[in-house]
């Protein structure tokens, strides 16, 4: 990223509501930048080229991938997060956790060591 913003031929545009955001390149996988938790709007100096913005909430990631273009408007609200991750496994945690039968006389074995 550059120092100067004026200066870079590409730029993003980042509405920050609550945060914090966390950008990284798509396709190194290498964070960039974290911006911390608030509300703010910021304009953010990167290459052209395919960024995934990232927030980590209580209920799991929410993303989205977007593409920086050059010499054009690059735009990015946190609004337009999304919710990722195994939608069976969200369902699975919700349900009541199943029960055992057990014969009386059972003896319970610690596990192996």
């Amino acid at each position: 990223m550059l120092a100067n913003v004026n200066a870079s031929p590409s730029t993003v545009e980042v509405s920050e509501r609550e945060g914090p955001l966390q950008l990284i390149h798509a396709d190194s996988g290498l964070q960039l930048l974290e911006i911390p938790a608030g509300r703010r709007e910021i304009r953010l100096a990167v290459p052209p080229g395919r960024y995934v913005m990232r927030k980590t909430a209580r209920g799991g990631n929410l993303i989205t991938e977007f593409t920086v273009v050059a010499s054009a408007r690059n735009r990015f609200d946190e609004e337009q997060l999304a919710p990722v991750g195994n939608v069976r496994l969200t369902v699975k945690e919700s349900e009541p956790p199943p029960f055992v039968i057990m014969h009386p006389h059972a003896r319970l074995r610690p596990p192996p060591r």
